[in-house]
């Protein structure tokens, strides 16, 4: 296949979603071009199998795309985050429109539309989607480059954590627990990857606002235990269980809301759900239990084994043979 591909590097998701799934591609013999920021037809896109966008939905981009229908080429749009329900947006706020038309838009142009879950899927159906593939996302190769490097004596707390888990942490008040739990435990750090600040004000707490995504695996693999809690929400429903995975990817435990993608997951999947008032028993169990985390460890390691990219590519190439075929 000859793919044409549009994403931009503000998109945080982009090495999910495009970059590492691209990669994939090319080693398997597909042709890609791929087009940072900008979003163009030139005789390259037109001439490619399948136009692949990630995340766009300006009117610049519909236009375009209304251009690529005319022209008969296939058309892909991916979209990974319930952004209908964001919580910065107030709903009927005029934001919240613009961004509404913009996804009934891209609804009706794209020939394929890939998310991450059937929740997303089902919402794209019944906006009137032509066709929905859901795509998790999966594990890059960077994840199997890296060895775990956990420090003895010590016993690290890790949370990846963008902005938009701030409403997490206050609305489970979990400040006052971690808090708690580092005044009780001496070998306890706790570490946050992310934009906001815990606010533990602690000699072992350890805050880094922003890291590369190329070097975040090997900020995970210092963890010894994973955190992912969220708050009950629409927008937290529709996220992705990709945190999860790249715990469980080295043999890290993990703790988790109960809540949209993890719920289901468990021991099975190398972690323990943990409902809102229940993590303080919960963090001081996997603390004070080795056992218990070297047997998570192990059935983590085996369940993201099976959701590693490079054996999973072939779902993508699936999701772009469908807009080849939709009919036009």
């Amino acid at each position: 296949m000859r793919i044409a591909a549009f994403t931009s590097h503000r998109f945080g998701s982009s090495y999910y979603r495009v970059y590492d799934p691209l990669q994939e591609l090319l080693r398997r013999g597909h042709s890609v071009q791929l087009t940072t920021e900008t979003v163009d037809v030139t005789d390259d896109v037109l001439a490619a199998d399948v136009v692949f966008l990630h995340r766009y939905q300006d009117a610049p981009t519909q236009k375009i795309l209304r251009q690529l229908r005319t022209a008969g080429v296939p058309i892909v749009w991916d979209h990974d985050d319930n952004v209908a329900n964001a919580p910065e947006r107030r709903r009927g706020g005029l934001r919240s429109q613009e961004v509404a038309a913009g996804l009934r838009a891209m609804v009706g142009l794209a020939d394929v539309i890939t998310t991450t879950n059937e929740l997303l899927a089902a919402q794209y159906r019944e906006a009137g989607a032509r066709q929905v593939c859901v795509v998790p996302n999966f594990l890059p190769r960077g994840f199997d480059e890296v060895r775990p490097s956990t420090r003895p004596g010590e016993l690290r707390i890790g949370w990846i954590a963008w902005a938009d888990h701030k409403r997490d942490w206050q609305a489970l008040r979990l400040r006052e627990v971690f808090r708690e739990l580092l005044e009780e435990r001496p070998e306890v750090v706790v570490e946050n990857v992310g934009p906001f600040d815990l606010g533990l004000g602690h000699e072992r707490y350890e805050h880094t606002r922003e890291v590369e995504f190329p070097l975040l695996a090997g900020r995970i693999a210092r963890f010894d235990v994973g955190i992912a809690p969220l708050a009950d929400s629409p927008f937290n429903r529709g996220r992705s269980d990709i945190k999860l995975k790249e715990y469980a990817a080295f043999g890290i435990p993990w703790l988790a809301s109960p809540i949209g993608p993890y719920v289901g997951l468990g021991e099975r999947e190398g972690g323990l759900l943990v409902a809102d008032d229940e993590w303080p028993a919960a963090l001081r169990r996997i603390v004070t239990d080795a056992k218990l985390r070297k047997k998570l460890s192990k059935r983590g390691e085996k369940w993201a084994r099976g959701h590693r990219l490079a054996g999973n590519a072939d779902v993508w190439e699936a999701a772009f043979r469908s807009a080849i075929a939709a009919p036009r």
